[in-house]
């Protein structure tokens, strides 16, 4: 029985450490960061109030995940450390989700598409990336937009291309290595082909 409950408190730890941890986390390491860049590319309309939510959210997640863990100290405190465990194991896996990647910028865009400026997007990638597109469904718009693209991205020269055999948007830098989609658009100032092969030749 005592086992039984063990595990109740450590799935519990689970659950509180993915809904409040994880999403702090991802806001504070990817989410205000992210729009920050987006708003000096003029992608995100002035005023959007994006951070502020997300300041918001960062008050109201702690006093969850400390209200639930101050509960179990004080009425279950033999059961604590399971759910420490279940907290700590969240952590251990959850750690890759919290930064730039493909989901949360998938995410970041279908949540936040009323405050996206697509004159702008249309301007700057001549695409639209309203409906929170992600690397696979770029190629659902590929065939308005004009492609190869080439980019620096603070020094690293990236190119945007499709792929002939998936038929996808892919995104590489000069050398051959794959490279984050969301990056290089959100960060990427966009070059000629001439600027980028004279760049990477004299990298060479």
């Amino acid at each position: 029985m005592e086992f039984i409950i063990f595990t109740i408190f450590f799935l519990i730890g689970l659950a509180i450490a993915s809904f409040t941890i994880i999403p702090i986390l991802i806001i504070l390491k990817f989410g205000i960061p992210f729009t920050k860049t987006l708003e000096k590319k003029g992608v995100l309309n002035k005023n959007n109030g994006i951070v502020k939510g997300y300041l918001i959210t960062l008050l109201i997640l702690p006093l969850i995940f400390l209200s639930a863990i101050t509960i179990t100290f004080i009425f279950f405190s033999t059961y604590l450390i399971g759910f420490l465990i279940g907290v700590g194991m969240t952590l251990l896996f959850g750690i890759g989700q919290i930064g730039e990647n493909e989901n949360n910028i998938k995410d970041y865009f279908q949540t936040n598409e009323k405050h996206l400026n697509n004159t702008n997007i249309d301007k700057l990638y001549g695409q639209s990336l309203g409906k929170g597109e992600s690397k696979n469904e770029l190629k659902d718009s590929s065939s308005t937009m004009e492609l190869p693209k080439f980019f620096d991205v603070d020094g690293t020269l990236v190119k945007l291309e499709l792929d002939s055999k998936t038929g996808e948007v892919v995104s590489s830098t000069s050398s051959g290595h794959p490279y984050g989609i969301g990056k290089t658009m959100s960060e990427g100032t966009e070059i000629s082909e001439k600027e980028f092969n004279r760049l990477s030749t004299s990298k060479k």
